[in-house]
Formats: structure tokens, C-alpha cells, sequence
């Protein structure tokens, strides 16, 4: 597999940093699933944390189909 092409503020991350990332958002979506109520049992808790998971898995999806 090869990493995706990051840039954080004109900096360019090399594929071992990209790797990274792909594995934090990875394991952020793992951790959210593992714990619904990460973020709170209430209603905003909750709503968060369905926008976390919704935001990332966006992310998650360019990051796994990079060129």
C-alpha cells in the first residue's frame, strides 16, 4: 500500500509520517466504536460523537484510496 500525499501547513509528511496519521484516524474510529459514550451519554455527547465518526471515516476513505 502506498501512503497518501499530506500536507500540514506547506510541509509535506514523509510516508512513515502519513502512516501515522492513517493509523491515529484508524484507531480514533476504533476507540469511538469501542465506547459509544466516549464523548458523554447525553445528547450532545452522543451527537458528537456520530460527527467524529462521519468526519473520519471521510478522511479515512482518502487516506486508503490514495494514488
Amino acid at each position: 500500500m502506498q501512503e497518501p500525499s499530506i500536507e500540514i501547513n506547506g510541509q509535506k509528511l514523509t510516508p512513515a509520517q502519513s502512516a501515522v496519521v492513517r493509523v491515529a484516524v484508524t484507531q480514533f474510529q476504533s476507540d469511538i466504536q469501542a465506547n459509544p459514550e466516549a464523548f458523554g451519554g447525553d445528547e450532545h455527547g452522543v451527537a458528537m460523537a456520530e460527527a467524529y465518526m462521519a468526519r473520519s471515516a471521510e478522511v479515512l476513505l482518502l487516506l486508503l484510496t490514495a494514488d
